[in-house]
Order: C-alpha cells, then structure tokens, then sequence
C-alpha cells in the first residue's frame, strides 16, 4: 500500500494517526488491535477522492435473509476479510495529485540520519473517504467473476444457484448449501487471504441462534438491552403487560408539561435514539411507543421522560425476547382459558407457507396530533416479522376507510420492493396475501369503485387495486382481533397486546447458541 518517495516542491506530507483498539463480540473480548488510519477531514473532493460511499444492508433485507428457510440454505456462515481497505487500488482520475504519508513519530521508520521516512499510498488506507468505494468496487469484481448476480432491489446481496451472500463493508455473511459454501470459502481465502469463516453467531449488535429442536434461526439484542440498564440505571420491570399506558396518542394532553433541562433533555433524546434502534432491528412490539416518545425530540417534557424510562423498564425485563422463524403450529400459546378469562377471542397461529411474504396494514383514524392518523405495516415471511413500520400519516384521512387506503398504499411499496427482492434470488412468490380490517377498504380495492368520496386519493386507491387486478397481491379482510398490525397503531391493552407481541416475537433465553 506504500512505496518509499522523495518528498517534491510544494508537496505536503500527512501524518497517519495511530489508533489502539480493543475488538469485543457480545461483550467478551475478541482482539486487540493498532490500526495507522488516514485523516479523512483533509481529503477534497476531485484531488484526493471522487466516489466515497459504499453501501449497507437495509435491516428488511437483513430478517429476510436469516428468515428464509433452512431447507433451502443450511449453512449461515460470516467471515471477515482481513485488511480489506489495504487490498484495494486507489481511484484514478487526471491531475491527481500524489499522497504521501509517514507513520506516527513513536512507531515511524527512519532512514541511516535518523529522518522520517516519507511513503507514497498506491493503494487505499483506513480513514481515506475514497477507501470503502474502493473495496466494494474490488469485492464486487472478484464476486462478479464468480458468476454471481447482484440484487438490484438492494445491492449488498449478491446470488447465484445455492448461495446467497450478503456483505456488510468487509463482513461477508452466507446461506449456503454445504458444497457451494466451501467452494465459496476456498475462493474468498484464495483471494483475499484468510477470512475467518465461521458460524453466524453475532451480526451488527444482534444474536443470532439457532433453535435445535425446530431448526429455526432467531435473533435478540440481550446483550445491549442488559447495557442499558446500568448505563440508564433502569430495574427492570416484568409486571409491566404494556410499554405505554393503554390509549396514549401524541395528542393527549397528559403529555404536556413542565420542559426538561437541558441536561435531561440529552438523556432523554439518548434513550430514544437506543429504543428505535432495539425496535428498528427486533422488537417489533415496542414501535408505536418508540415513534410516539420520538414525536417530541425537540422540546420533551417530564412526562416524555416518564415514559421513556418506562418502555426501557419494559424492554430490560424481556431482554432475551427477538424474532424467529416459527412453524405453522408453534406460533401462539394463547390459551381458551386465556380467551374466556379476558374477553378476546385470539387466532390460533399466523398461517404461512415456506418462503411465502404475507403482509399487514392497519391504521388509526384522527388520533394523531394535529387530527392527523397514524398507519402500521407488518410483512412476515416465515412467521417471523421482517418489515415493520409505525408512522404518522402525511395526509388528514376524512374517514377511517381512507386512513386504512392510505396505510394501504404505504404498505404496497415495502412488499413489492420485497417480492422483487425474493424473486431475484429464484423464490417465485404467488399473489401475496394482503390483509386489511377495514371492510369499505377492502371493497373499494376489489371493485376499483371510483366516487366522488374518494376522489382526492384515488391515485393511492387505484394503485392497490391495480396490483390486484394483476394478482400481484390478494386483497383479503382480516378481523381486527386477528390483526397484528394493530399494535403498530395504538398502545392496546395488556392481554391483546400480549397476544400480538407472543405472534411476532419469541423468548429466546433458554435456547443456547
């Protein structure tokens, strides 16, 4: 990566940064490490680099990748490519000006006068803006001249017959069967030195196991839920049934009050930032408690701070509790007994075939600050939620019908971007079922009924019922009591919000890794 050089006029010289590390998966010690970096501040852009950004993995694409069948790919492994950045060439444009480095004076080579020696980069170094191109530019010619194929719905995932490959910067993660997995391994290890293939146990902060007696894959984010607590000095609290007080909406009043000081405020907007990325990546049933507390980022009160305390309470108790694929029959242990004493009558288990996306929609109507609504969007594959969404509306909804159209609508683009997605690696998706609680919704897409009701979002409305038409999707109704969704909504009460959260999620503490 260096080639020892005269220094010439008007040249200027970096001094690389020396930066000692300490590598911990799970909180237990891996490596330590002393890496040189470059001071990426100080690149400009059309002298030193041109493109800078590589990509990474949307988190749908992540739970669809550990959701999809172990039948079909029963190796998951991940190796690390050693020295990525430093295997990759430098971008070559005109006018370039050379870069010349020299190491930190404590660790730094001299010459027989006890000068500096002074080097000039040929190839990428940590810390250059220009370096993760570079190494996605490298990776993805060598997988090119594999004869994979790359996604075009998300283009971290590279495929072929038998693998699939998913890379996260120098993280390569596969699902495999045993023949095209060694064979894959042999290359990577051939090309880029020995990458350390393995089991995938833990990826970008989550758990990953595998359930022994199912064979199914799940994943939980125990370990930085248990750091919360100390970090916050939360005690957690298992005899919360809810996250949220049942029926709190962004317009309730209770909400008001005295502003934190600036101080709390910091901390506040801290826990937020942790609970949306534990709800963001596995905890499905904290969502609407996570948008609700992020509503008010700029000026939380007491009460916000409250509340927030209260859902990591609630979160600490369950720390083991994750997503995981489920058979058709292991999905919920809601009892009759259950159903008689609290008064809900529960459906017996989330119907899926092997492979097959399954999506729903709900809304709220008028709840929402400024009498806006909000819309939930859950899409499982495998029993296990993969796509997840709570989010206030743009538009005021006029009636509760139009507030599910448009909920609808938002949830269309998340389950054609992910058919796309699961036909490009040759999983062939018949008509999705599409599942919705509103019954004037569910006949206006059938019928593609045009009125003068539903004429300022008949643009969404007839979107819906033209993927219909075309089978892309089955537009079916679905009883609220049956629907997941709905806990994306509103705060519901304890024993259905239990009974969701137990069809989404699972307790993963008594299955060893």
């Amino acid at each position: 990566m260096f080639s020892h050089t005269n220094i010439r006029p008007n040249e200027k010289v970096h001094t690389l940064t020396a930066l000692y590390s300490i590598k911990l998966i799970a909180s237990r010690f891996q490596k330590a490490k002393l890496r040189c970096v470059f001071n990426g501040k100080k690149d400009l852009y059309g002298i030193h680099y041109l493109y800078k950004s590589s990509h990474t993995p949307r988190a749908a694409t992540v739970r669809l990748f550990l959701a999809l069948d172990l039948a079909a790919y029963p190796r998951l492994e991940v190796g690390d490519v050693p020295q990525a950045f430093l295997q990759s060439p430098l971008q070559q444009f005109k006018n370039v000006q050379r870069i010349l480095v020299c190491f930190p004076q404590d660790i730094s080579p001299r010459d027989e006068h006890g000068n500096t020696i002074v080097y000039e980069v040929i190839g990428s170094i940590y810390g250059m803006k220009q370096a993760p191109y570079n190494f996605e530019q490298t990776l993805a010619k060598f997988l090119t001249k594999l004869n994979f194929t790359r996604s075009q719905a998300d283009p971290t995932l590279w495929f072929k017959p038998g693998i699939l490959v998913l890379v996260w910067v120098d993280d390569i993660s596969i699902r495999a069967t045993p023949e095209c997995s060694e064979a894959f391994k042999t290359a990577m290890n051939r090309e880029f030195g020995s990458c350390g293939f393995g089991p995938l146990t833990h990826c970008i902060g989550l758990t990953i196991i595998r359930n022994p007696k199912t064979n199914c894959i799940g994943f939980h984010q125990a370990d930085f839920i248990q750091t919360l607590q100390k970090r916050f000095r939360i005690t957690p609290n298992p005899k919360l049934t809810t996250p949220l007080p049942p029926g709190l909406y962004t317009s309730d009043k209770q909400l008001h009050g005295a502003l934190l000081s600036p101080e709390d405020r910091k901390t506040y907007l801290q826990i937020c930032g942790c609970l949306t990325y534990i709800a963001t990546w596995s905890f499905p049933s904290i969502i609407y408690a996570t948008s609700l507390l992020a509503t008010d980022m700029q000026a939380p009160t007491k009460t916000h701070m409250q509340f927030a305390r209260r859902v990591l309470a609630y979160v600490t108790a369950r720390p083991y509790h994750g997503i995981c694929t489920k058979l058709p029959k292991d999905i919920s242990n809601f009892s009759v007994q259950d159903k008689l004493a609290n008064g809900f009558a529960p459906t017996a288990t989330l119907n899926h075939n092997k492979n097959i996306l399954r999506i729903y929609t709900d809304a709220n109507f008028g709840k929402e600050r400024g009498y806006r609504s909000r819309g939930c969007v859950i899409i499982t594959l495998n029993g296990a939620p993969i796509e997840f969404k709570s989010i206030p509306q743009s538009l005021v909804s006029l009636s509760t019908s139009e507030s599910e159209v448009i909920a609808g609508s938002d949830g269309l683009k998340y389950i054609l971007h992910l058919r796309h997605l699961m036909q490009e690696i040759g999983i062939t998706q018949p008509s999705t079922s599409f599942l919705c609680d509103s019954q004037n919704a569910v006949t206006w897409w059938k019928n593609g009924t045009r009125t003068q009701r539903n004429l300022h979002f008949g643009v969404r409305h007839a979107r819906v019922s033209e993927e219909h038409q075309n089978k892309t999707v089955t537009i079916r109704h679905c009883s609220t009591e049956h629907m997941v969704a709905d806990m994306g909504t509103k705060q519901l009460s304890g024993p259905k919000h239990h009974h969701f959260e137990s069809l989404l999620m699972t307790d993963m503490a008594d299955v060893e890794l």
